[in-house]
């Protein structure tokens, strides 16, 4: 039996022994006579479609700065909290956030950041401020800062579909008991 180190695969050894056969396979010979197999490797796991099991959850966004509660939402949405994570497949949650209205911005960005509208038509264009948003659609500052957060294609916009933004403390899901995430300030 050779107890030569085989590194590599095209080596052959001076003997045609029974270890050539053993090489072949892709195991590994070292000189303490300890088989080793090089084809057993870690094996990323990947999630199938018919093994995600989805949850509801809800975030209460009153007081909360907006960025910072749009990264929670994203991550969830994406399913990146959880260690299922696959990039490729919509292993997320849906998502109800309740009092949109009642989320912060930080600084001065309520009277300065701009929202802008285009109609498709020349001079069609429309900017509000965050405050304008605020008074006439507050939901709608949820759902572009975690729509900014999202990925730009058909399962991005799958994975959006899941949350749902309602202005006030009511929701009508309560028969599917969500979850309250707790969400430090």
């Amino acid at each position: 039996m050779c107890v030569e180190t085989f590194v590599k695969k095209s080596h052959r050894c001076e003997k045609r022994c029974d270890d050539w056969e053993m090489r072949k396979r892709g195991q590994v010979i070292l000189k303490e006579n300890i088989l080793f197999d090089r084809k057993r490797k870690m094996k990323t796991y990947l999630a199938k479609v018919g093994e995600i099991q989805r949850e509801y959850l809800l975030f209460d966004a009153s007081e909360m700065p907006v960025g910072r509660l749009a990264v929670r939402i994203a991550n969830a949405l994406r399913g990146k909290d959880k260690p299922t994570y696959t990039p490729h497949i919509d292993t997320g949650a849906f998502v109800i956030v309740i009092n949109a209205e009642k989320a912060v911005f930080t600084g001065h960005k309520e009277e300065r950041k701009i929202y802008q509208d285009y109609s498709g038509f020349s001079s069609g264009l429309k900017e509000y401020t965050a405050a304008q948003i605020r008074a006439s659609h507050p939901e709608r500052l949820i759902k572009d800062a975690v729509w900014g957060m999202m990925p730009h294609g058909r399962l991005g916009r799958a994975q959006f579909a899941k949350l749902k933004v309602y202005a006030g403390a009511e929701h009508p899901h309560t028969a599917q008991k969500p979850v309250k995430v707790n969400l430090e300030k």
